[in-house]
């Protein structure tokens, strides 16, 4: 839950920031209304500085009231939490199948720890899971949840992974294609074959 909170401060931060920006403009107004202020006095640069840091201060104050009046309410339209251990978040309902000869896992239902308790969520695989399954993919423990506001469900992402052998490779040879001639190694020297039916136009 702390990449929630810190996406919940991330996104707070500059919306405060924007709306005091905008309440200071109007503040600063207001205060040279109010001292009578003309063009000859805001040429003090002081006097100017001071005016700004005042209207700044009051309207950080009045956000934060806001804020805690629930008056500025910020929009969050998606939120995604990355799982990278298998103690937050687990499957309920693994079963091991066979899929052309391969042997997997497959679940339907997992689990995420939260703060409180654990959450259940129902899946619903995609058809590509399916071809990753056949095709020997494991999931790991890795996943990664978004909470998607418009349509009103939690996407849930799987990293999979699958055990690959390395292939050496052996006895290759180099071989270079070029116009007229094709250049191989054999045996650490440098064999060049030329082509005598190619015209040289090189002296035109």
């Amino acid at each position: 839950m702390y990449g929630l909170c810190r996406d919940a401060v991330e996104r707070i931060s500059p919306l405060r920031r924007n709306r005091a920006r905008q309440y200071s403009r109007e503040i600063f107004n207001e205060i040279v209304k109010h001292l009578g202020l003309g063009k000859r006095d805001l040429r003090s640069k002081r006097l100017v500085r001071y005016l700004w840091r005042r209207s700044w201060e009051i309207a950080r104050d009045q956000v934060d009231l806001e804020i805690i009046e629930e008056i500025l309410v910020p929009r969050i339209n998606s939120i995604s939490l990355w799982l990278v251990d298998d103690h937050v978040w687990k499957s309920i309902d693994a079963t091991k199948i066979n899929i052309n000869g391969v042997k997997n896992i497959f679940f339907t239902n997992v689990a995420i720890n939260t703060h409180r308790s654990w959450v259940y969520l129902d899946l619903e695989p995609s058809k590509e899971f399916y071809k990753l399954l056949a095709r020997g993919f494991r999931p790991s423990s890795h996943a990664k949840i978004k909470l998607d506001r418009k349509n009103r469900r939690v996407i849930f992402y799987l990293s999979p992974e699958k055990e690959v052998e390395i292939y050496k490779l052996e006895n290759v040879k180099p071989v270079d294609v070029n116009e007229n001639s094709v250049a191989t190694l054999y045996e650490a020297f440098a064999v060049i074959l030329r082509n005598r039916s190619c015209k040289d136009y090189s002296g035109l």
